[in-house]
């Protein structure tokens, strides 16, 4: 009952190509040798559906797998699992953004609630381990106060004089 439509190589399924099973799973995309590889959409029978990167018939690379519940994943996959970097938004509102591993959260993320409330710091197999904010270069450094004087002063940007001028500042403090 499956259904192949696409190019071959060798009698393999080997560039684009579109396979209709007979449970009624639909893949359209790239073949390799006979898998699935690169990119493509497969459409489960239940209505869920993965748009994104393929490697030897698995989810890999990035894509967006959207389930009929209403969920949504926009991020990395490998071996046909969420991990890396990754955005999952839930029915309720609730937004999990952040590292993932094997398809739970582990490492940084920021996870913000229905009502509002916000988690963001270190997380081990979707369990919230402890609070931690990103650090964000700060912008007051010295060194950002030394190139603004030099600005103020007449000097330009990028130019061998200016360099000048901010190692002297540096010197002077």
């Amino acid at each position: 009952g499956d259904k192949y439509e696409g190019e071959y190589k060798n009698n393999n399924r080997h560039g684009h190509g579109i396979y209709t099973y007979s449970n009624g799973n639909r893949y359209v995309g790239e073949y390799l040798n006979n898998k699935i590889n690169g990119k493509g959409t497969f459409i489960w029978s239940n209505g869920n559906k993965y748009i994104g990167q393929f490697k030897d018939g698995k989810k890999h690379g990035q894509g967006t797998y959207t389930w009929t519940s209403g969920s949504k994943y926009v991020g990395a996959f490998k071996h046909n699992e969420m991990h890396g970097q990754g955005t999952y938004t839930h029915p309720s509102g609730k937004i999990e953004n952040g590292e993932w591993k094997n398809s739970k959260l582990n490492g940084f993320a920021k996870v913000t609630y229905s009502d509002g409330k916000i988690e963001e710091g270190i997380w081990k197999d979707d369990k919230f381990l402890y609070a931690q904010k990103k650090l964000i270069p700060n912008s007051n450094s010295k060194l950002d106060k030394y190139k603004s004087f030099c600005q103020e002063i007449g000097f330009v940007l990028g130019t061998e004089k200016f360099a000048n001028c901010v190692l002297e500042a540096m010197k002077k403090g």
